[in-house]
């Protein structure tokens, strides 16, 4: 199957572009992910395959309307802070 004969298909079936539906997707994961507080935004970026932090806050804000800060601010989360380490006791 082509490339073009799978989008035109692809597209037919879930409404999106393939580009389209693994933004989507990609967004959707960051969301919950910050919601959850348990990464910094910078592992989560990479985590999901981006190169830039700039350009997946653009992508995030076009899906969600909102950026990655307010949504981490909206659920109690400093996003731009590492995750303390456990102290071990000697």
């Amino acid at each position: 199957m082509s490339r073009s004969a799978f989008a035109a298909r692809f597209k037919a079936l879930t409404g999106k572009t393939p580009l389209e539906y693994m933004t989507d997707w990609r967004v959707q994961q960051a969301e919950s992910l910050i919601e959850a507080g348990e990464m910094p935004l910078k592992q989560i970026v990479a985590s999901l395959g981006y190169v830039s932090e700039a350009a997946f806050r653009t992508a995030f804000k076009r899906r969600v309307g909102q950026t990655p800060g307010v949504i981490a601010r909206r659920c109690g989360k400093n996003m731009l802070r590492q995750p303390e380490a456990t102290a071990t006791a000697f």
